[in-house]
């Protein structure tokens, strides 16, 4: 855990001044961490707590009263096509990372440019605020890198090797490989697995109410597909003192940062793997396209359809028993 002073408070019996400290980010070892501490002090210029997410929402609180909705409407559009950069760390955030963002659109000429547009009102927005030090939006050439080359097949690109999840079942008594297994047979963002409370999780019907997202359309009943309702079961009795699903020993809620620098980094480095969270979504869709599963199904599984609220769905016997068959081909 890094920690910077802030300022200082006075107690009022001592009359002494005592240090007010703010959590700026983790890292996975103490030399990291001092390194980063460093960089910090010395250029006055980076947070390593400040996720895409996070520069978001302040700019946009500052920028959007003084918008008509139209424009606000288009910026919102293409803070969604930056799905998958939302969690990140913004002053990492670096060419290769943008030029990702921006090939999901594949040749859309108009959103690549809305999308950029928004990301150097970001960077200057960051700049200015002593979040990062550099305009990596600047460095990007859109032309030549992105509209003019071939469309991907992104999905097929952006998920996890079947010959690497076979490793991760293998591996799988690791309770933090379980973890990532748990992801990409749930189709689940990472925010939702980690926010998900135990009361929400029913292992004899097995589905989960997604009750907290990012999306109207998130909020849900995902079903436990056969394969990894053990790895469920475990983890929803391995700390009887927490309320979440997931959790730290201690039973305190994971934050997002904590995990992923503390937990998934190490792994992925560990088994010299390249893969964000994300990749398990973008996984579960595609072991979905593989097993013939239907496109309405797997919309809904993974919250992509737009519908009423959770408490105003009504999931009939019927229509679960064909989640979970859809879920139980993977």
């Amino acid at each position: 855990m890094m920690r910077v002073v802030t300022g200082y408070t006075v107690n009022k019996k001592t009359k002494k001044k005592v240090p007010k400290r703010e959590i700026i980010g983790y890292a996975r070892t103490k030399k990291e961490a001092g390194e980063k501490l460093f960089e910090y002090y010395q250029k006055g210029k980076f947070n390593p707590a400040m996720t895409f997410r996070d520069v978001y929402d302040l700019w946009s609180q500052s920028k959007f009263p003084n918008l008509a909705k139209p424009t606000i409407v288009t910026y919102s559009s293409s803070y969604r096509a930056c799905s998958m950069i939302h969690d990140m760390v913004f002053a990492d955030i670096k060419g290769p990372e943008i030029e990702f963002v921006l090939k999901q659109t594949g040749k859309n000429n108009s959103m690549i440019d809305k999308i950029m547009i928004l990301l150097r009102q970001m960077y200057k927005y960051a700049i200015a605020h002593d979040i990062c030090s550099r305009n990596y939006a600047d460095t990007v050439n859109v032309k030549s890198n992105i509209k003019n080359s071939p469309s991907p097949n992104a999905k097929q690109r952006n998920r996890i090797k079947d010959e690497h999840i076979v490793i991760m079942w293998e591996k799988r008594e690791n309770i933090y490989y379980q973890i990532i297994l748990i992801l990409i047979y749930t189709g689940l963002r990472i925010s939702e697995l980690l926010d998900l409370e135990k009361k929400d999780v029913h292992l004899n019907e097995r589905y989960l109410d997604i009750t907290k997202s990012k999306t109207a359309g998130g909020k849900r009943r995902v079903p436990i597909c056969y394969k990894i309702y053990p790895l469920v079961e475990e983890w929803y009795n391995r700390y009887g003192n927490s309320e979440y699903l997931i959790s730290m020993p201690n039973g305190e809620h994971f934050k997002y940062r904590n995990y992923y620098d503390s937990y998934f980094k190490p792994l992925m480095f560990d088994m010299d793997f390249d893969y964000t969270p994300h990749y398990c979504r973008h996984t579960f869709s595609s072991l979905m396209e593989a097993a013939n599963v239907k496109e309405v199904l797997k919309q809904k599984v993974m919250g992509h359809v737009r519908t009423q609220s959770l408490t105003e769905k009504v999931y009939t016997h019927i229509e679960m028993d064909e989640m979970l068959e859809a879920v139980d081909k993977l």
